[in-house]
């Protein structure tokens, strides 16, 4: 049922009530009037004030219409008795006809009187209620601009972000390939001899590092043109987990793959979404300090049959009030982290208007979901 028919029904049920009473009220003053000899004057001159009671309250609760009907009501069931009790002529019973006059003018008095008040309350709870909207509507547009104010600043990160990594780009890129080159020749040169060979490694390794930073600057200030295309996301998955699994049987993590028979068909671009599942695994594999496991989960929700992509970790977790900063740029709770791969996700997530969450328990693992339109 509902509401305005619940409240008409209360109404009608409310005014039921109301004409019972002054009904009542009205029909127990006549029985006065007409049971009471004439000889009681003093008594039928407190009866004829008793009439004005279920005037009055008719008035207050009807307006207009309840004030008027009320007093000729009156009137009819009093002047019988006026009439036929009291007999005598017009001057005699002068002050009765007087008020029957009183009782129309006191119930057309009462009865604008109350609607006037009535109108009156209906205006203030329409300002109110006018009042109220304003202010939703201002409480919606501040959060509005709070919102693009947080994305003018995120959008200015980025501005400066781009302008730096063009300089690494010009600055760095090209001598890190050049000192990657003359490492790998030393390597074949010095190939066999263990103790130059170590610390070898170990400048291949801090190369490839520095070359990874440069890389992902590069990748979270540029923009580029989307390719999509069908793509399967089975597919796109195992050579994600062929690329990383023997660094997660080196870390002693294992990779685990949850996807259904049938094939998971998205429109995206394949190397960002290649981009999305590596980034999101390394960010897992960093989080797991020891032996964990990483499982990957896909398919269709149920009541939106909304394609999905699911990463769960054993990972030490995110701190409740880290949840919101985990996608800003250079954001990092790791000692050697760039707090980029996070970024890179989110802007190609939003760039696709894909939707993606994050629920983490410290100490327990993280959960994050991307859905696809």
């Amino acid at each position: 049922m509902s509401q305005k028919k619940l409240e008409y029904e209360n109404n009608g049920a409310g005014d039921t009530l109301w004409y019972a009473i002054i009904g009542g009220l009205i029909i127990s003053v006549g029985v006065l009037h007409y049971s009471t000899p004439v000889q009681y004057h003093h008594l039928h001159e407190l009866y004829r004030v008793f009439f004005y009671i279920p005037i009055i309250l008719a008035a207050f609760r009807f307006q207009l219409r309840g004030g008027l009907t009320s007093s000729l009501v009156v009137i009819v069931i009093y002047l019988p008795h006026v009439v036929f009790q009291w007999r005598g002529n017009f001057l005699y019973n002068f002050s009765r006809f007087l008020e029957m006059v009183m009782y129309v003018v006191i119930g057309l008095v009462t009865g604008f009187l109350a609607a006037r008040e009535r109108n009156e309350k209906l205006r203030y709870q329409r300002a109110a209620a006018e009042l109220e909207l304003a202010y939703t509507q201002l409480k919606f547009q501040s959060d509005k601009m709070a919102e693009m104010e947080e994305q003018l600043i995120h959008a200015d990160r980025l501005s400066v972000l781009g302008e730096l990594s063009a300089n690494l780009a010009h600055e760095v890129r090209n001598p890190l390939g050049s000192i990657w080159g003359v490492v790998e020749i030393l390597q074949q040169i010095l190939k066999g001899k263990k103790a130059s060979a170590e610390f070898l490694e170990i400048l291949v390794k801090e190369v490839k590092r520095l070359n990874d930073v440069v890389e992902n600057y590069l990748s979270l200030a540029k923009s580029p043109q989307l390719n999509k295309s069908e793509c399967n996301l089975q597919e796109v998955i195992d050579s994600v987990f062929y690329l990383l699994q023997s660094r997660a049987r080196r870390e002693q993590i294992q990779l685990i793959s949850e996807m259904p028979e049938t094939p998971l068909i998205v429109q995206a671009d394949e190397n960002q979404l290649r981009q999305i599942i590596i980034n999101l695994l390394l960010n897992s594999m960093h989080a797991i300090d020891e032996h964990g496991e990483i499982v990957v989960e896909a398919g269709f929700e149920n009541e939106s049959s909304t394609l999905f992509l699911e990463i769960n970790d054993t990972g030490h977790g995110i701190a409740p009030g880290n949840l919101d900063k985990i996608f800003k740029p250079f954001y990092t709770t790791k000692s050697r982290g760039t707090g980029l791969g996070l970024s890179i996700v989110k802007r190609i997530a939003d760039q696709n208007k894909w939707k993606i969450s994050v629920e983490s328990q410290p100490g327990t693992g993280t959960t994050i979901r991307i859905m696809f339109r």
